[in-house]
Parts: structure tokens; C-alpha cells; sequence
């Protein structure tokens, strides 16, 4: 986060950035989960005025051209992985957070994926 930036900020960029990765490798996707409540409550609600209102609308339309119906908030626990791929991603170089498969990622990753993978089958 850049000094001056508010949270939501923040988020909402880097929400903007992940679209823009996603629209690029034409990956489609019918929904995205975030765990920035009041971010996800301004995309919902088309939110467009205000300072960050051409940030929100980005968003829609980049989530228009990946094909993206909703957005869904989550609480920081069951977003754990991304949460820890975003403070991860942050030092690195784009190109770098472009990883091909999970052999690829950072260990620490790898072990909280598999975790997170783990437990949604005892859950489910």
C-alpha cells in the first residue's frame, strides 16, 4: 500500500490489476471474492461517484469482459491464500507473480493452498 492510500484503495486496485491479468490470458470467470466489504458494496452497488468512482467503474467493465456476474464479500480467514499472495506479490515484478502451476509458487504458499484445499474436503 502506497503511503496516502486508504485501504480501500488499495484493494480496489489491485482488484482492477487481477481483472486486467485475468482479461489479458483471457481467463473467464462467473465470480470473484473479496474481503474488502466496502469495496465489494461499491461494486455491487455501481457506486461511480466520488474519488475512487472511475476505479469502481473500471472494475465493472473489466469484470463485463471476463464474463464476471457477481462479486462476493468473504471474511480475511476464508480468504487466507490471497491474502498472503497479495503481501507475497507485492515486492515482486508482475512477472514474477505469473505462476504456471502450483510447483511454481512460494513454498509458503504452496503449504497454505494445500491446507486450504485439505480442509474444504473434510468441510464438504
Amino acid at each position: 500500500m502506497l503511503m496516502g492510500q486508504t485501504v480501500e484503495e488499495a484493494e480496489s486496485i489491485a482488484l482492477v490489476w487481477s481483472l486486467r491479468c485475468c482479461q489479458r490470458e483471457n481467463i473467464m470467470m462467473k465470480e470473484i471474492e473479496m474481503d474488502c466489504k466496502v469495496v465489494v458494496d461499491w461494486i455491487k452497488g455501481r457506486h461511480l461517484s466520488g474519488v475512487l468512482g472511475h476505479i469502481v467503474e473500471n472494475c465493472l467493465n473489466l469484470m463485463v469482459s471476463i464474463d464476471c456476474d457477481a462479486i462476493l464479500h468473504c471474511s480475511r480467514e476464508c480468504n487466507e491464500v490471497a491474502h498472503l499472495l497479495a503481501k507475497k506479490a507485492k515486492g515482486m515484478s508482475e512477472e514474477a507473480v505469473a505462476w504456471f502451476d502450483l510447483s511454481h509458487m512460494p513454498n509458503d504458499i504452496q503449504l497454505v493452498i494445500i491446507k486450504e484445499v485439505r480442509s474444504s474436503f473434510k468441510d464438504g
